[in-house]
C-alpha cells in the first residue's frame, strides 16, 4: 500500500516509532495492570516477553516512561537496508524485503524452530510458522464484497475474514422498518443484536479462503435466504447457535456445530486464546481519512502481549489472529500450511 498508493519514504514512516520505542512514551494505566497480571506467567513461561514488558524484572508503574530500544533497532536496521536502494519505491520494496525473506523472518524462524512454550492448551508446543510461509506470503489488492441497503453501497472485506458478517446482518434487517423503532430502544437493540447473532452463526460454518473453499456467499447475502433467517428473531433473545442449512453444505453445517461442542465447555463459542490466563485482549482498529479523500481502514488484531511470546532480537511479538480455526478434515475454516482460514478480524493489516 505504501509503495503503490503512498507519497512517504520508509523514513518518514517509521521514525515517528523508532522515537518512541527509544525515547519512550507513558504507559497507560490499563497496560501497566495487563503487564502485572501476566508478570508471574511471563516469568515462568514466557522470558523473551519477561525480558521486553518488565525491564529489570519490575512491573512499569502507570504513566511511567517505557522504552523498547529492541524494537527501535529492528527499525533502524529495516530502514538501513532500504536506504541501500536509490528511490523511493525500490526502498519500500526492500524494507518488504527485510521483513519477509530477511532478517526479522530468519529471527522468527529460528526462535519458532526450537521454543516450546506454554499455549492455550496448557501445554508447551512449538510454533508453525516458518520463514518460507513469510517469504511466500504477499498482500494482494481485490475487490470488495458489497451490499446495497436502502441506497448506501457498503463495502467488506471478502469471506477470509468476518467482514461479510455486517453485510448478512443488514441484509436480515432489511425487512424491518427500523426507522419506526426508537434507536436507543429495547426493541431496535433487540433486533439489531438477533440479526447480528444469525450471520455470526453463518460466519461459524461457512466463512473461509474462496481462493481455496467453496464459500457460498451469494447464498448468504440472497434475499431469499436473509427472508428464512429473519423468521428467527422472535420476541425473546435466543441463546443458541442457529447457523442456516445451506443446500449441499448439509456435511459441512454438522461437523462444524459437532467441532464447536466439542471444543466449548460451557456451550458458548468464544474465541479461547489465552483463556488460561484470564487476561482478555481486544482488536485495535484504526480509520484514517487524508484531504486527498484516500481512506485506510486497518486491524492490527492478535498482538495483545498476552497473545505469542516476544521474539528475541526483534523487540514485538508476531501477530497470530488464528485462534478461532477449527483445525479438522471438512469444513472450510482450515488451518492448513499455505491456505488461510477465516479470521476474526475485518480489514485485516500487516506491518509494511
Amino acid at each position: 500500500m505504501l509503495r503503490d498508493y503512498g507519497t512517504m519514504s520508509v523514513r518518514n514512516v517509521l521514525e515517528p516509532a523508532i522515537y518512541y520505542a527509544e525515547h519512550g512514551h507513558p504507559l497507560l494505566p490499563r497496560v501497566s495492570a495487563t503487564i502485572k497480571g501476566l508478570a508471574a506467567f511471563f516469568e515462568k513461561e514466557w522470558p523473551t516477553s519477561h525480558q521486553t514488558w518488565l525491564p529489570g524484572g519490575s512491573v512499569p508503574v502507570p504513566q511511567a516512561n517505557f522504552r523498547n530500544a529492541v524494537l527501535a533497532d529492528t527499525w533502524k536496521r529495516v530502514i538501513a537496508e532500504a536506504e541501500a536502494k536509490s528511490g523511493r519505491e525500490a526502498q519500500v520494496e526492500a524494507a518488504r524485503d527485510a521483513f519477509y525473506r530477511g532478517f526479522v523472518a530468519e529471527r522468527i524462524d529460528a526462535y519458532l524452530k526450537t521454543a516450546e512454550v506454554m499455549d492455550a492448551s496448557g501445554s508447551r508446543h512449538r510454533g508453525v510458522l516458518t520463514a518460507n510461509d513469510m517469504a511466500n506470503w504477499s498482500a494482494t489488492i481485490e475487490e470488495p464484497l458489497t451490499y446495497d441497503y436502502h441506497g448506501w453501497t457498503i463495502a467488506k472485506t471478502g469471506p477470509w475474514g468476518q467482514g461479510p458478517v455486517f453485510l448478512q446482518t443488514l441484509s436480515i434487517l432489511k425487512g424491518f422498518d427500523l426507522t419506526a423503532i426508537d434507536p436507543v430502544g429495547a426493541e431496535f437493540v433487540h433486533t439489531v443484536v438477533e440479526a447480528m447473532k444469525l450471520a455470526f452463526a453463518d460466519r461459524e460454518v461457512y466463512y473461509g479462503d474462496p481462493d481455496f473453499s467453496e464459500i457460498p456467499i451469494a447464498h448468504l447475502l440472497s434475499e431469499p435466504y436473509a427472508a428464512e433467517r429473519r423468521k428467527l428473531i422472535g420476541a425473546d433473545a435466543s441463546f443458541d447457535l442457529r447457523p442456516g442449512i445451506i443446500p449441499g453444505f448439509e456435511a459441512q453445517h454438522d461437523l462444524t456445530l459437532k467441532m464447536l461442542g466439542a471444543d466449548s465447555k460451557t456451550g458458548a463459542v468464544y474465541e479461547p486464546t489465552m483463556a488460561h490466563l484470564e487476561k482478555r485482549g481486544d482488536t485495535v482498529h484504526i480509520d484514517v481519512i487524508d484531504r486527498d479523500g484516500n481512506m485506510v481502514s486497518v486491524t492490527p488484531s492478535g498482538g495483545w502481549l498476552q497473545s505469542s511470546p516476544t521474539v528475541p532480537g526483534l523487540g514485538f511479538l508476531p501477530q497470530f489472529p488464528r485462534p478461532d480455526v477449527l483445525a479438522e478434515a471438512g469444513p472450510a475454516d482450515l488451518a492448513l500450511t499455505g491456505k488461510a482460514a477465516a479470521h476474526d478480524t475485518d480489514a485485516f493489516a500487516r506491518p509494511l
